[in-house]
Protein backbone atom coordinates (compact mmCIF):
# COMPACT_ATOMS: atom_id res chain seq x y z
CA UNK A 1 0.00 0.00 0.00
CA UNK A 2 1.19 3.27 -0.58
CA UNK A 3 2.62 5.06 2.52
CA UNK A 4 0.36 8.16 2.45
CA UNK A 5 -2.25 5.96 2.30
CA UNK A 6 -1.77 4.31 5.68
CA UNK A 7 -3.74 6.24 8.01
CA UNK A 8 -6.74 6.48 5.97
CA UNK A 9 -6.55 2.67 5.49
CA UNK A 10 -6.54 2.80 9.41
CA UNK A 11 -9.84 4.79 9.30
CA UNK A 12 -11.20 2.36 6.94
CA UNK A 13 -10.71 -0.26 8.87
CA UNK A 14 -12.47 1.04 12.26
CA UNK A 15 -15.65 1.53 9.38
CA UNK A 16 -15.59 -2.21 8.93
CA UNK A 17 -14.65 -3.16 12.37
CA UNK A 18 -17.87 -2.19 14.00
CA UNK A 19 -20.79 -3.79 14.05
CA UNK A 20 -22.65 -1.68 11.24
CA UNK A 21 -20.32 -2.11 8.16
CA UNK A 22 -21.59 -0.70 5.72
CA UNK A 23 -22.71 -2.69 2.35
CA UNK A 24 -21.79 -0.25 0.03
CA UNK A 25 -19.23 2.45 0.19
CA UNK A 26 -18.07 4.84 -2.52
CA UNK A 27 -14.50 5.54 -2.24
CA UNK A 28 -13.52 8.85 -4.11
CA UNK A 29 -10.98 11.31 -4.48
CA UNK A 30 -8.45 13.02 -7.41
CA UNK A 31 -7.03 11.22 -9.62
CA UNK A 32 -3.65 9.45 -8.81
CA UNK A 33 -4.10 9.04 -5.45
CA UNK A 34 -4.27 5.46 -4.83
CA UNK A 35 -8.51 4.59 -4.95
CA UNK A 36 -7.78 1.60 -6.57
CA UNK A 37 -5.34 0.28 -4.59
CA UNK A 38 -7.11 1.24 -1.14
CA UNK A 39 -10.74 -0.43 -2.85
CA UNK A 40 -8.36 -3.76 -3.30
CA UNK A 41 -7.28 -3.78 0.30
CA UNK A 42 -10.64 -3.61 1.41
CA UNK A 43 -11.87 -6.15 -1.01
CA UNK A 44 -9.11 -8.71 0.70
CA UNK A 45 -9.45 -7.49 4.13
CA UNK A 46 -13.29 -8.16 3.89
CA UNK A 47 -13.23 -11.85 2.04
CA UNK A 48 -10.41 -12.87 4.55
CA UNK A 49 -10.83 -15.43 6.94
CA UNK A 50 -8.95 -14.12 10.26
CA UNK A 51 -9.26 -10.72 9.85
CA UNK A 52 -8.50 -8.54 12.63
CA UNK A 53 -8.58 -5.10 13.81
CA UNK A 54 -5.29 -4.10 12.07
CA UNK A 55 -6.36 -5.96 8.36
CA UNK A 56 -6.26 -9.19 6.88
CA UNK A 57 -4.20 -12.18 7.91
CA UNK A 58 -2.79 -12.67 3.93
CA UNK A 59 -1.92 -16.67 5.16
CA UNK A 60 -6.19 -17.96 4.39
CA UNK A 61 -7.36 -19.73 1.87
CA UNK A 62 -9.01 -16.62 0.60
CA UNK A 63 -6.36 -14.42 0.94
CA UNK A 64 -3.99 -16.83 -1.22
CA UNK A 65 -6.71 -16.37 -3.60
CA UNK A 66 -7.39 -13.24 -3.74
CA UNK A 67 -3.38 -12.43 -4.31
CA UNK A 68 -3.29 -15.34 -7.14
CA UNK A 69 -6.26 -13.42 -8.68
CA UNK A 70 -8.33 -16.72 -8.62
CA UNK A 71 -11.19 -15.47 -5.93
CA UNK A 72 -14.30 -16.69 -6.88
CA UNK A 73 -16.43 -14.10 -5.02
CA UNK A 74 -14.85 -11.16 -5.99
CA UNK A 75 -15.22 -8.99 -9.23
CA UNK A 76 -14.12 -5.95 -10.38
CA UNK A 77 -16.23 -3.82 -13.59
CA UNK A 78 -13.80 -1.32 -14.83
CA UNK A 79 -13.31 0.88 -18.29
CA UNK A 80 -9.64 1.12 -19.27
CA UNK A 81 -10.11 3.63 -21.65
CA UNK A 82 -12.81 5.59 -19.84
CA UNK A 83 -15.39 4.48 -22.07
CA UNK A 84 -18.79 4.06 -20.55
CA UNK A 85 -20.05 0.82 -18.04
CA UNK A 86 -22.65 0.24 -19.89
CA UNK A 87 -26.02 -2.38 -18.35
CA UNK A 88 -24.50 -5.56 -19.96
CA UNK A 89 -21.59 -5.61 -17.70
CA UNK A 90 -23.82 -4.53 -14.28
CA UNK A 91 -26.71 -7.44 -15.42
CA UNK A 92 -23.55 -9.69 -16.10
CA UNK A 93 -21.98 -8.67 -12.46
CA UNK A 94 -25.79 -9.27 -11.05
CA UNK A 95 -26.30 -12.59 -12.59
CA UNK A 96 -22.63 -14.15 -10.88
CA UNK A 97 -23.56 -12.64 -7.60
CA UNK A 98 -26.81 -14.44 -7.97
CA UNK A 99 -25.02 -17.76 -6.67
CA UNK A 100 -23.85 -18.37 -3.36
CA UNK A 101 -20.83 -17.73 -2.49
CA UNK A 102 -17.82 -20.22 -3.52
CA UNK A 103 -15.63 -19.86 -0.42
CA UNK A 104 -18.98 -19.51 1.95
CA UNK A 105 -17.14 -15.60 3.24
CA UNK A 106 -18.57 -13.52 1.42
CA UNK A 107 -18.13 -11.59 -1.83
CA UNK A 108 -16.92 -8.31 -3.13
CA UNK A 109 -17.87 -6.27 -5.82
CA UNK A 110 -15.81 -3.19 -6.99
CA UNK A 111 -16.69 -1.11 -9.77
CA UNK A 112 -13.67 1.67 -10.64
CA UNK A 113 -14.59 5.01 -12.25
CA UNK A 114 -18.27 4.66 -11.46
CA UNK A 115 -18.91 8.11 -12.59
CA UNK A 116 -18.39 6.52 -16.44
CA UNK A 117 -22.10 4.77 -15.42
CA UNK A 118 -24.52 5.03 -18.19
CA UNK A 119 -28.06 5.69 -16.92
CA UNK A 120 -29.30 2.14 -17.27
CA UNK A 121 -26.40 0.89 -15.98
CA UNK A 122 -26.65 3.14 -13.01
CA UNK A 123 -30.54 2.06 -12.23
CA UNK A 124 -29.70 -1.38 -12.51
CA UNK A 125 -27.14 -0.95 -10.25
CA UNK A 126 -29.23 1.06 -8.14
CA UNK A 127 -31.78 -2.12 -7.51
CA UNK A 128 -29.32 -4.36 -6.12
CA UNK A 129 -28.00 -1.56 -3.97
CA UNK A 130 -31.42 -1.23 -2.56
CA UNK A 131 -32.05 -4.88 -1.42
CA UNK A 132 -28.46 -6.27 -0.89
CA UNK A 133 -27.40 -9.47 -0.19
CA UNK A 134 -26.16 -9.76 3.35
CA UNK A 135 -22.55 -11.59 2.29
CA UNK A 136 -22.41 -8.80 -0.68
CA UNK A 137 -19.82 -6.00 0.08
CA UNK A 138 -20.00 -3.23 -3.26
CA UNK A 139 -16.84 -1.04 -3.58
CA UNK A 140 -17.17 1.86 -6.01
CA UNK A 141 -14.54 4.44 -6.89
CA UNK A 142 -15.03 7.91 -8.59
CA UNK A 143 -12.65 11.03 -8.93
CA UNK A 144 -15.68 13.08 -8.28
CA UNK A 145 -19.35 12.91 -6.99
CA UNK A 146 -20.52 15.20 -9.18
CA UNK A 147 -21.44 13.01 -12.06
CA UNK A 148 -22.93 9.94 -9.71
CA UNK A 149 -26.49 9.98 -9.69
CA UNK A 150 -27.92 11.27 -6.45
CA UNK A 151 -29.95 7.98 -5.85
CA UNK A 152 -26.71 5.90 -5.85
CA UNK A 153 -24.89 8.27 -3.54
CA UNK A 154 -27.81 7.93 -0.96
CA UNK A 155 -27.51 4.09 -0.97
CA UNK A 156 -23.28 4.14 -0.31
CA UNK A 157 -21.06 5.77 2.65
CA UNK A 158 -18.93 7.97 1.09
CA UNK A 159 -15.07 8.00 2.05
CA UNK A 160 -13.10 10.50 0.76
CA UNK A 161 -9.29 9.94 -0.60
CA UNK A 162 -7.50 13.14 0.79
CA UNK A 163 -4.57 14.80 -0.56
CA UNK A 164 -1.21 13.12 0.63
CA UNK A 165 1.36 15.74 2.42
CA UNK A 166 4.26 15.88 0.77
CA UNK A 167 6.00 14.52 3.63
CA UNK A 168 3.99 11.41 3.26
CA UNK A 169 5.23 10.62 -0.27
CA UNK A 170 8.48 12.36 -0.94
CA UNK A 171 10.48 9.49 -0.07
CA UNK A 172 8.17 7.03 -2.42
CA UNK A 173 8.58 9.45 -5.34
CA UNK A 174 12.84 9.70 -5.17
CA UNK A 175 12.94 5.95 -4.85
CA UNK A 176 11.04 6.21 -8.24
CA UNK A 177 12.61 8.57 -10.41
CA UNK A 178 16.34 8.77 -11.69
CA UNK A 179 17.32 12.27 -11.45
CA UNK A 180 17.49 12.38 -7.37
CA UNK A 181 18.32 16.08 -7.50
CA UNK A 182 14.96 17.50 -8.62
CA UNK A 183 12.61 19.92 -6.48
CA UNK A 184 10.11 17.39 -6.20
CA UNK A 185 7.70 19.70 -4.20
CA UNK A 186 7.07 22.10 -7.21
CA UNK A 187 6.28 19.18 -9.72
CA UNK A 188 4.39 17.37 -6.59
CA UNK A 189 2.02 20.66 -6.62
CA UNK A 190 1.70 20.65 -10.27
CA UNK A 191 0.52 17.21 -10.42
CA UNK A 192 -2.03 18.27 -7.72
CA UNK A 193 -0.62 16.55 -4.86
CA UNK A 194 -0.86 13.27 -6.85
CA UNK A 195 2.38 11.23 -6.25
CA UNK A 196 1.73 8.76 -8.55
CA UNK A 197 1.39 11.48 -11.20
CA UNK A 198 4.03 13.13 -10.09
CA UNK A 199 6.64 9.94 -10.84
CA UNK A 200 4.92 9.74 -14.04
CA UNK A 201 5.50 13.15 -14.98
CA UNK A 202 8.97 13.13 -14.33
CA UNK A 203 9.75 9.93 -16.02
CA UNK A 204 7.93 11.37 -19.08
CA UNK A 205 10.82 14.25 -18.90
CA UNK A 206 7.54 16.83 -18.77
CA UNK A 207 9.40 18.63 -16.04
CA UNK A 208 11.64 19.90 -19.26
CA UNK A 209 8.41 21.55 -20.44
CA UNK A 210 7.93 24.16 -17.76
CA UNK A 211 11.08 26.28 -18.94
CA UNK A 212 9.86 26.08 -22.70
CA UNK A 213 5.84 27.46 -21.21
CA UNK A 214 8.04 29.96 -19.19
CA UNK A 215 10.07 31.63 -22.38
CA UNK A 216 6.83 31.06 -24.78
CA UNK A 217 4.68 33.14 -22.02
CA UNK A 218 7.19 36.02 -21.98
CA UNK A 219 7.25 35.56 -25.53
CA UNK A 220 3.88 36.82 -25.90
CA UNK A 221 3.87 39.32 -23.33
CA UNK A 222 6.79 40.99 -25.60
CA UNK A 223 4.54 40.27 -28.79
CA UNK A 224 0.92 39.58 -28.86
CA UNK A 225 0.55 37.65 -31.88
CA UNK A 226 3.00 35.00 -30.68
CA UNK A 227 -0.68 32.87 -28.85
CA UNK A 228 0.43 29.97 -31.71
CA UNK A 229 3.41 28.67 -29.94
CA UNK A 230 1.80 29.05 -26.46
CA UNK A 231 -1.46 26.99 -27.50
CA UNK A 232 1.17 24.53 -29.68
CA UNK A 233 2.88 23.81 -26.37
CA UNK A 234 -0.11 23.38 -24.07
CA UNK A 235 -1.77 20.79 -26.66
CA UNK A 236 2.06 18.98 -26.31
CA UNK A 237 1.66 19.34 -22.21
CA UNK A 238 -1.80 17.87 -22.73
CA UNK A 239 -1.03 14.96 -25.37
CA UNK A 240 2.18 13.78 -23.43
CA UNK A 241 0.92 14.00 -19.63
CA UNK A 242 0.72 11.36 -18.21
CA UNK A 243 -2.31 12.50 -16.10
CA UNK A 244 -3.84 12.08 -19.37
CA UNK A 245 -5.98 9.11 -19.46
CA UNK A 246 -6.00 8.22 -23.23
CA UNK A 247 -2.01 7.75 -22.91
CA UNK A 248 -2.58 4.76 -21.11
CA UNK A 249 -2.90 2.62 -24.54
CA UNK A 250 -0.64 3.70 -27.37
CA UNK A 251 -2.85 2.20 -29.49
CA UNK A 252 -6.02 4.05 -28.79
CA UNK A 253 -4.18 7.08 -28.42
CA UNK A 254 -5.89 10.04 -30.37
CA UNK A 255 -3.50 11.72 -33.18
CA UNK A 256 -5.39 14.62 -32.70
CA UNK A 257 -3.85 17.41 -30.09
CA UNK A 258 -5.74 19.43 -27.90
CA UNK A 259 -5.77 21.07 -25.03
CA UNK A 260 -6.89 19.24 -21.75
CA UNK A 261 -7.35 22.29 -19.19
CA UNK A 262 -7.55 20.59 -16.08
CA UNK A 263 -3.60 19.14 -16.92
CA UNK A 264 -2.83 22.31 -18.27
CA UNK A 265 -4.32 24.41 -15.63
CA UNK A 266 -1.99 24.21 -12.61
CA UNK A 267 1.86 25.07 -15.38
CA UNK A 268 -0.16 28.43 -16.32
CA UNK A 269 -1.60 29.53 -12.69
CA UNK A 270 1.40 28.38 -10.49
CA UNK A 271 3.96 29.98 -13.27
CA UNK A 272 1.62 33.85 -12.67
CA UNK A 273 1.81 32.98 -9.33
CA UNK A 274 5.35 33.38 -8.99
CA UNK A 275 5.38 36.23 -11.04
CA UNK A 276 2.60 37.93 -8.69
CA UNK A 277 4.90 36.85 -5.86
CA UNK A 278 7.96 38.39 -6.72
CA UNK A 279 6.09 41.29 -7.46
CA UNK A 280 4.79 41.72 -4.23
CA UNK A 281 7.74 40.51 -1.60
CA UNK A 282 10.48 41.22 -4.31
CA UNK A 283 11.80 37.92 -3.13
CA UNK A 284 12.45 34.52 -4.88
CA UNK A 285 12.07 32.47 -1.60
CA UNK A 286 8.68 30.65 -2.20
CA UNK A 287 8.61 30.71 -6.11
CA UNK A 288 7.98 27.21 -7.68
CA UNK A 289 9.44 27.78 -10.96
CA UNK A 290 10.71 31.68 -11.57
CA UNK A 291 14.15 31.73 -9.92
CA UNK A 292 16.09 34.16 -11.44
CA UNK A 293 15.62 38.31 -13.04
CA UNK A 294 16.56 37.28 -16.11
CA UNK A 295 13.55 34.42 -16.66
CA UNK A 296 11.21 37.43 -15.00
CA UNK A 297 12.61 40.35 -16.99
CA UNK A 298 9.55 39.94 -20.12
CA UNK A 299 6.98 39.91 -17.33
CA UNK A 300 8.48 43.53 -15.53
CA UNK A 301 5.88 45.57 -16.81
CA UNK A 302 2.74 43.67 -16.01
CA UNK A 303 1.54 44.79 -12.71
CA UNK A 304 0.55 43.38 -9.23
CA UNK A 305 -3.21 44.13 -9.89
CA UNK A 306 -2.99 42.39 -13.18
CA UNK A 307 -0.91 39.42 -12.29
CA UNK A 308 -3.88 38.55 -9.25
CA UNK A 309 -7.02 39.68 -11.81
CA UNK A 310 -5.40 36.89 -13.74
CA UNK A 311 -5.52 34.11 -10.86
CA UNK A 312 -8.69 34.61 -10.04
CA UNK A 313 -9.73 34.41 -13.76
CA UNK A 314 -7.71 31.04 -14.00
CA UNK A 315 -9.67 29.47 -10.45
CA UNK A 316 -13.25 30.67 -12.27
CA UNK A 317 -12.36 28.93 -15.41
CA UNK A 318 -10.82 25.67 -13.64
CA UNK A 319 -14.35 25.30 -11.65
CA UNK A 320 -16.90 25.62 -14.47
CA UNK A 321 -14.66 23.58 -16.69
CA UNK A 322 -14.87 20.67 -13.99
CA UNK A 323 -18.61 21.24 -14.01
CA UNK A 324 -18.87 21.39 -17.56
CA UNK A 325 -15.65 20.31 -20.33
CA UNK A 326 -15.52 23.81 -21.72
CA UNK A 327 -15.54 24.08 -25.31
CA UNK A 328 -13.47 25.86 -27.40
CA UNK A 329 -10.75 25.96 -24.29
CA UNK A 330 -8.14 27.51 -26.61
CA UNK A 331 -10.65 30.50 -27.29
CA UNK A 332 -10.71 31.14 -23.41
CA UNK A 333 -6.44 30.47 -22.72
CA UNK A 334 -6.36 33.83 -25.69
CA UNK A 335 -8.55 35.70 -23.98
CA UNK A 336 -6.83 35.35 -20.87
CA UNK A 337 -3.71 35.61 -22.15
CA UNK A 338 -4.43 39.17 -24.10
CA UNK A 339 -6.75 39.85 -21.10
CA UNK A 340 -3.18 39.69 -18.89
CA UNK A 341 -1.18 42.02 -21.08
CA UNK A 342 -4.39 44.36 -21.49
CA UNK A 343 -3.62 48.17 -20.37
Amino acid sequence: MFPWLKDQWQELLKIYNGNFAPQAILIYGKDGLGKKEIANELAKYYLCFNKSNQGYCDQCPSCQNFTNNTHGDFIVINSPNDSQIGIDEIREMIDAMSLSSKLQHGRVVIIENAELLTLSAANSLLKILEEPSSDLLFILTADSLLKIIPTILSRCVKFKVNDPDFSHASAWMRGKITDKSLDLKHYFLLNNYSPVDTVRFINANQHLLVSRLVGALGEFVQDNSRTVAIIELLQEISDTSPYNKGNADPKTKSKTKKIIFKIVYPWLYYIVLDLYRYKVTNSFKDNYFLKSTTVLAPFNHIPPYKLHEALSQLVELAQANQVVATSYIDLHIINWLNHLISK
